[in-house]
């Protein structure tokens, strides 16, 4: 019985792991490039002045080719529209395809575990 209770704890524990974690990467793109659909990703933003504007994630929008929302600047909080001919990068997180794979393998993987734990203990 402990070995089953250990495989379980096992295998759930790298489930969640593996499933709870998201896997991200950082990139910068031009404005035109940036995926506008979302603000759930922090963004470091450099304008032709060489102004950098550190918005977080949630705390800005896009209203057709203009940036609005709440930036960082010099550690002061101030809220800033941008539009896209001052924007000259951003720097941002998407999240990596291939995760949702690894949280399926790692289910699978956890179901072959349980399954052999149960046969071998009916032998």
């Amino acid at each position: 019985m402990k070995k089953v209770f250990i495989v379980f704890l096992v295998s759930a524990y790298l489930n969640c792991y593996i499933g709870c974690v998201a896997k991200k990467q950082e990139i910068t793109v031009s404005y035109p490039d940036l995926d506008k659909s979302t603000n759930d990703f922090p963004l470091q933003v450099m304008t032709i002045d060489s102004t950098k504007y550190y918005f977080d994630a949630d705390m800005y929008r896009f209203l057709g080719d203009t940036l609005d929302g709440i930036a960082n600047v010099n550690g002061e909080p101030t809220r800033i529209k941008l539009g896209s001919s001052q924007i000259v990068w951003v720097n941002t997180e998407k999240v990596i395809a291939g995760a949702h794979l690894t949280v399926v393998g790692g289910i699978i993987i956890g179901v072959i575990l349980v399954a052999w734990l149960v046969e071998d203990l009916r032998h």
